[in-house]
């Protein structure tokens, strides 16, 4: 068995940026509280960790957490993203794509 474990300020940054995510969720007249994302994006992350062979969920530079080609960017694109189109389906084109944006600001820390 694989053991991983995280550097504590990547864990934190990365339990931040889904905190605020779901507060911005909960908060969104769309979505609301049923609509977080939960537990299982938090086991998620290892395996994606695992079959990129990464040892950080961000790439730090400048004091800064990138996601760039990291763990919690393929966790956007393959999981919650996907995820929350899913959920804006009744939305218009360019409705959904504003929010989408404004989450994924949010998670990914790009502005």
């Amino acid at each position: 068995m694989n053991k991983i474990s995280f550097k504590a300020d990547h864990l934190d940054e990365f339990i931040k940026r889904s905190s605020k995510l779901n507060h911005k969720l909960e908060k969104d007249e769309e979505f609301g509280k049923e609509w977080e994302i939960g537990h299982t994006f938090f086991t998620e992350i290892v395996d994606i960790v695992k079959s990129m062979n990464s040892i950080s969920l961000f790439v730090k530079s400048n004091n800064k957490f990138s996601t760039a080609k990291g763990p919690v960017n393929v966790l956007w694109n393959i999981s919650i993203k996907p995820m929350l189109e899913a959920y804006c389906g009744n939305l218009d084109k360019e409705k959904k794509e504003e929010k989408l944006n404004k989450f994924a600001e949010i998670f990914l820390g790009k502005k």
